[in-house]
């Protein structure tokens, strides 16, 4: 194997495994959280909340990888990222 197919099959490589990190997060059903829920967050994937201009509690979404590989969600209420931006 020369240099150059080396090369290009080393870059393939790696636009395969970075276009996943760029992809859209899994669309899994979210369980709304409650009090007091076991939660194993091994890895965050995606936050999402709707885009408000007013201050006010929105649900957003968290979906994350558990310990054991699986992709999970919840929904959890939370003040609106325009909050932060008022005075």
């Amino acid at each position: 194997m020369n240099t150059r197919t080396l090369f290009a099959s080393a870059a393939f490589a790696l636009v395969a495994l970075t276009s996943n990190a760029f992809a859209d997060p899994p669309n899994v059903p979210a369980k709304p959280y409650h009090y007091g829920m076991p939660i194993d967050v091994a890895k965050v994937i995606s936050l999402e909340e709707p885009r408000s201009a007013d201050c006010e509690v929105v649900n957003a979404k968290l979906t994350y990888l558990d310990t054991s590989g699986n992709v999970e969600a919840f929904t959890y209420f939370k003040m609106a990222q325009a909050c932060e931006e008022q005075n």
